[in-house]
């Protein structure tokens, strides 16, 4: 069956889809609690407390070739891997294992973060318009690029055209950076997205920031959420599906 965010068994052989039931072990005897799973191409939601996939819905699909569409961080932009070690965003493969946090909300409710591993599950590189340089080159992202900041003591994601001059970001020591500088820089450059399957969370030249969320999808109409079941707009991710 799909990998999904925990080890999860099903009745089903194949592909899963609605009617199929997920358990939690492979003896198939306890099925899996009600909510929302993913395995990053759909969410499935599990009602009626036996397990049962009810809707299955597809996530919006990214792209491995240039595209002229939104994209996140230029090349050359360091992320951290689950050893401490940096790897450029380009050369960030399916299947590495980066640095994430546990859990976004409570980030934001408390200020403070424990480091996880997260797998890449998903990379996409984009031509862009437009570039933003963030304190002169701490971060250079695209219009679309969603930033994990701090505003009035609150915490929220904002996409790039959103964040102003005394934002803060976190970085990966937990010490605070306010945004100084934001410049825009015409031309059309390359720049790359990565989609992990934890909290879409992880460190961009030792930045805390978000990925375009492709595990955030419309589960049911108006209703968006991750693969932690976490409401998307609860947590301040945007729109869906696919803009989250």
């Amino acid at each position: 069956m799909p990998s999904l965010p925990t080890t999860i068994y099903s009745n089903c052989t194949s592909s899963l889809t609605t009617g199929c039931i997920l358990y939690t072990t492979s003896a198939l005897t306890t099925p899996v609690s009600n909510g929302y799973y993913s395995n990053g191409t759909y969410v499935y939601h599990v009602t009626g407390g036996a397990g049962v996939i009810a809707t299955r819905t597809a996530c919006p699909a990214p792209t491995s070739t240039p595209t002229s569409g939104p994209g996140c961080l230029i090349k050359g932009t360091l992320i951290t891997m689950i050893d401490g070690s940096t790897k450029p965003i380009e050369r960030v493969k399916i299947d590495d294992t980066i640095l994430s946090i546990t859990n976004t909300q409570e980030f934001f409710n408390t200020n403070q973060f424990t480091t996880i591993g997260a797998r890449v599950i998903n990379w996409t590189v984009h031509l862009n318009q437009i570039s933003y340089d963030i304190n002169n080159g701490l971060l250079v992202s695209s219009e679309s690029h969603n930033h994990v900041i701090k505003r009035n003591n609150v915490w929220s994601i904002k996409k790039t055209p959103e964040i102003v001059i005394g934002d803060v970001f976190k970085d990966i020591n937990n010490d605070e950076i306010t945004i100084t500088s934001i410049e825009t820089v015409e031309g059309r450059p390359v720049v790359y997205n990565i989609s992990v399957d934890n909290q879409s969370i992880y460190f961009a030249n030792n930045i805390l920031t978000h990925n375009k969320f492709y595990l955030c999808c419309e589960v049911s109409p108006g209703v968006c959420h991750n693969v932690n079941a976490l409401s998307c707009a609860a947590a301040g991710y945007g729109d869906c599906p696919g803009g989250c």
